[in-house]
């Protein structure tokens, strides 16, 4: 019985350890992943690409005028050009800036995994097995990005779905269409006799627009994409499974320490089974 006591012991003790390690690696995953922060990352990164850009579209080459000739056909097969160029680069540097995003966010949730992992390592067999195995899944660096590409929508070219997409329409709209946009600013410039449109005036006026307005944006975009309601969907997705965990582990160790005190009470009823039967002796012989 002393020698169950010891092994029930030592397995509650690991049991009590590994629930200690699930506790504290949700308790990181509560307090790490930063909403604030994560959208100051997509912010300086964004920022970052859309100068990039900028500086790429000051050197396009003159798009091919489809035999147009004239100032106003000219400026508008122009216009088109830098449109679906600005386009282009922007879904690339937001769907770049967003994978910042989830790089940072896998940085933030490494402890956790850390904790995680070390229980996991600690043996298999366990009743809870199969939802430690899910829980690596769903911490693995190429499911996260699964999981926030989903969240935010799809980018790709000819593709506009989901909050990711919206943002996008932001920026281009705000540049493109909005009373102090692009086409507005170029469109006053040549009704007035200013601005020629050749080439290099047209991409010029286009490019000071932008950058003019890149960090109001940049700012709606980040608003738009909603990092908070992104942090709080990943939290509740991890901490639904270690709380499944957790529950199993505590009632293994309830479970364990019930069967440990009935080993105890078995060990000192055999200990005190000898003392009883000298006395009895003893007894006996006095009489």
């Amino acid at each position: 019985e002393r020698r169950r006591l010891e092994v029930v012991s030592a397995a509650s003790s690991q049991f009590q350890q590994d629930a200690e390690d699930v506790r504290l690696a949700r308790d990181l995953i509560t307090r790490n992943i930063d909403a604030a922060y994560l959208a100051h990352v997509f912010s300086s990164v964004l920022v970052g690409k859309f100068a990039m850009l900028c500086s790429r579209l000051e050197k396009l080459p003159a798009p091919d005028l489809g035999g147009r000739w004239g100032r106003h056909a000219t400026r508008q097969v122009m216009e088109r050009s830098l449109r679906e160029e600005l386009e282009q680069g922007l879904r690339v540097a937001m769907q770049e800036s967003l994978e910042e995003v989830t790089t940072e966010m896998a940085r933030q949730e490494q402890p956790s995994v850390d904790r995680i992992q070390r229980v996991a390592r600690k043996g298999t067999s366990m009743p809870w097995e199969a939802e430690m195995k899910r829980l690596e899944v769903e911490l693995d660096k190429g499911q996260l990005q699964h999981f926030a590409m989903h969240f935010f929508g799809s980018l790709s070219v000819g593709v506009l779905s989901g909050i990711g997409a919206l943002a996008l329409e932001v920026l281009l709209g705000e540049l493109a269409l909005g009373p102090v946009g692009i086409i507005a600013g170029v469109a006053t410039f040549v009704a007035i006799g200013v601005q020629n449109s050749d080439w290099p005036s047209v991409r010029g006026e286009f490019v000071r627009q932008a950058r003019a307005q890149h960090l109001e944006l940049v700012h709606q975009a980040k608003q738009k994409l909603d990092f908070p309601g992104l942090c709080e969907r990943r939290k509740r997705r991890i901490l639904e499974q270690m709380d499944i965990i957790l529950s199993r582990l505590l009632s293994e160790v309830a479970a364990l320490a019930e069967a440990a005190s009935e080993f105890a009470r078995c060990a000192l009823a055999l200990h005190m089974r000898p003392k009883a039967q000298s006395s009895s002796r003893a007894s006996s012989a006095t009489c």
